[in-house]
């Protein structure tokens, strides 16, 4: 009678240590790369516009959770964003947060340029201003052409972003200006003053704001 139960108790912590044991159980597998775009997909299936405050703020968590599974399995999942960015019809807030993450994880020259037109595709509607801005100063002080993102700024009279660090909340003249500062001049002046050319006569927005570029913030600038 004591060497059965014995053997029962053997028994039943060797079944329990061998599931503990088992490689492949469902947490551990890695995911697909047809799992990886659903999720990523899924994630971003909704409108931020067309939700209230709160629920924003309970949305932004699964954000968070997305990019940790994406850090623990970049291999698949930069794949699955690459693919997720391409897809024509996708959700705005997906082309803006997916792009300016993309340029954030990789360097690749390919990845930069599909994070740059993903952007381009965002009306600065859905996404939080302070990201979008730390990504294109990011990307200006890398030598990487930015006046077109800084364009879309000017078209978002109340665009503006706070730089913690330094304490300090730039407004829409300032947000386009900054990035100028940590580039070389002779490649953007050009096509800033056709642009100030088109607008002569009217309030160009463009005219008075790189007019307030004072050497002063240069500084400053780089070590945003």
């Amino acid at each position: 009678m004591a060497n059965s139960t014995m053997r029962q108790t053997f028994c039943r912590f060797f079944s329990i240590f061998c599931l503990l044991s088992l490689p492949t159980s469902a947490h551990a597998q890695k995911p697909t790369a047809a799992t990886a775009l659903r999720d990523i997909q899924n994630t971003y299936n909704f409108d931020p516009s067309k939700l209230s405050f709160e629920d924003q703020a309970k949305r932004a968590p699964t954000l968070s959770a997305l990019w940790d599974r994406y850090d623990k399995t970049s291999d698949v999942y930069r794949d699955a964003l690459r693919t997720a960015l391409k897809t024509p019809g996708a959700r705005e807030l997906l082309y803006c947060d997916g792009g300016m993450q993309l340029l954030a994880k990789s360097k690749l020259p390919e990845d930069l340029n599909l994070g740059l037109q993903s952007i381009s595709k965002c009306g600065l509607a859905e996404i939080e201003h302070t990201p979008y801005f730390y990504t294109m100063h990011a990307l200006a002080s890398r030598g990487i052409d930015t006046l077109d993102l800084q364009f879309r700024i000017l078209a978002k009279p109340k665009f503006s972003a706070y730089i913690v660090p330094h304490a300090l909340n730039l407004g829409q003249d300032y947000a386009f200006i900054y990035p100028l500062l940590v580039q070389d001049e002779s490649k953007y002046v050009p096509r800033l003053a056709e642009r100030a050319r088109i607008e002569a006569g009217s309030a160009s927005p463009v005219v008075s704001m790189t007019t307030r570029a004072k050497p002063g913030i240069s500084p400053l600038a780089r070590r945003l």
